[in-house]
């Protein structure tokens, strides 16, 4: 934009020429210091929030106050505006008020804490923080609680739809150490399965959508039953905490990626350990299937391809300067992602290993990539608190979703590709509609 706004504990509003530099205007109304803004999403009103309880919305072009919202009973420290700018949101301790922002009418109050609010891209939904570890989904119109996503005390490390993409399972870490099953609509907690001993880094399904399989730090793996939650086995093998486990495409087997620096295969129904992948010289931080399932490639230092079935050493995948965080397979199989330390995500042909292009937009490390059933999306989640979507034939940045307030640790798209799941070390889980991020 061309204006910058910024708040002070002088009690007042300056207005920015953003490029100059110039102070265009002080806006002057506010009793005590100024903690939140908004813009207009046509730039031509700004919000403040203020310790004195109020909201004030000023006109940018000539910098006059417009409407002074008295209703809360706390410091205003959160601000939102709809996507078509009919509503706007301000929250304070212990409650979100919904206001017409034509003309201040006061819409609802939302009884339930807050701590930062985000609309979705339709305007529909209000989602409001809490420092309970909870979001809560509000209805944008009627105010009414469509559900609440909580559960965890410390960050999301890894998250996954089912094959059907009615559940989405997200593994935690920091003294939790849980796995929780979610309801991928409606975002209610379905079930908590208890079982590690330390952060759960990554979780899987199984093709069939009957097993999943959690990894840990606590050097195990475990397989759940999907339906019942029981727990089926604890696969034991690995001498440093396990951080990516994966299915094969048949469900056969399960590969794991350790900080041991090794990978092991293992049989998904018997849990017998097959084979032990040795190579890497680093920690292995993710292990991918090829679609065909004859292939599996591990992250580390370098990116190495395995021959499934012999355990042999296919190719090596070098130019990386500062480590692999993630790897995910096309789902044509023809194509090799690769998440790095660096913040940078590179292509590869999965049969030459040659790079095929190298794409730049992330500012830290990209801790998970996944790509879209169709093929045509591709998302990565990074510790820069972005999710960014591109476009697999131009390799351009389609959208960058912003929303999480700590590094995010894992995308997975639904399987059909119209939602997006990201997991964050904020302790939420965003469910994103990708359509609505996706330009015509």
């Amino acid at each position: 934009g061309k204006i910058l706004a910024s708040g002070s504990l002088d009690d007042t509003v300056i207005l920015w020429d953003a490029r100059s530099g110039e102070r265009l205007v002080t806006l002057e109304g506010h009793t005590w210091y100024v903690i939140s803004l908004a813009f207009s999403p046509d730039g031509k009103t700004l919000a403040s929030g203020s310790y004195d309880n109020t909201v004030i919305l000023w006109d940018v072009r000539n910098g006059e106050r417009l409407a002074t919202l008295e209703g809360h009973t706390w410091y205003v420290d959160s601000l939102a505006f709809s996507p078509d700018g009919k509503i706007f949101a301000s929250g304070a301790h212990g409650s979100v008020i919904l206001w017409n922002a034509g003309n201040g009418k006061r819409l609802a109050t939302l009884e339930g804490c807050t701590r930062g609010m985000a609309f979705s891209p339709d305007g529909k939904i209000l989602a409001s923080g809490s420092l309970d570890d909870t979001v809560i989904l509000w209805d944008a119109h009627s105010g009414e609680r469509l559900g609440t996503l909580g559960g965890y005390t410390h960050n999301v490390d890894s998250v996954t739809f089912s094959p059907d993409g009615e559940t989405i399972a997200s593994g935690s870490g920091l003294w939790d150490n849980t796995v929780i099953f979610w309801d991928a609509h409606s975002g209610e907690r379905i079930a908590i399965l208890d079982g590690h001993a330390s952060t759960v880094a990554s979780v899987a399904f199984s093709p069939d959508g009957e097993t999943l399989a959690s990894a840990s730090w606590d050097d195990t793996v475990i397989l759940w039953d999907a339906q019942s939650r029981e727990r089926l086995a604890a696969l034991e093998g690995h001498t440093n905490g396990v951080v990516s486990v994966a299915f094969s495409p048949n469900g056969e087997i399960l590969a794991s990626g350790s900080w041991d620096d090794t990978v092991i295969l293992w049989d998904a129904h018997s849990g017998e350990r097959l084979a032990t992948l040795e190579g890497h010289t680093e920690n292995v931080s993710s292990v991918a299937f090829s679609p065909d399932g004859e292939i599996l490639a591990s992250g580390s230092d370098t990116v190495i391809l395995w021959d499934t079935r012999s355990g042999e050493r296919l190719a090596t995948l070098e130019g990386y300067t500062d480590g692999v965080s993630s790897v995910t397979f096309s789902p044509d199989g023809e194509t090799l992602a690769s998440g790095s330390w660096n913040g940078y995500v590179r292509l590869w042909d999965a049969h030459s290993g040659e790079r095929l292009a190298t794409l730049e937009g992330h500012t830290e490390t990209v801790s998970s990539v996944a790509f879209s059933q169709d093929g045509k999306t591709l998302a990565s989640g990074s510790w820069d608190e972005n999710v960014i979507l591109w476009d697999t034939h131009s390799w351009e940045r389609l959208a960058t979703l912003e929303g999480h307030t700590s590094g995010v640790e894992s995308v997975a798209f639904s399987p059909d590709g119209e939602t997006l799941a990201s997991g964050s070390e904020d302790g939420t889980v965003v469910i994103w509609d990708v359509d609505a991020w996706i330009p015509d």
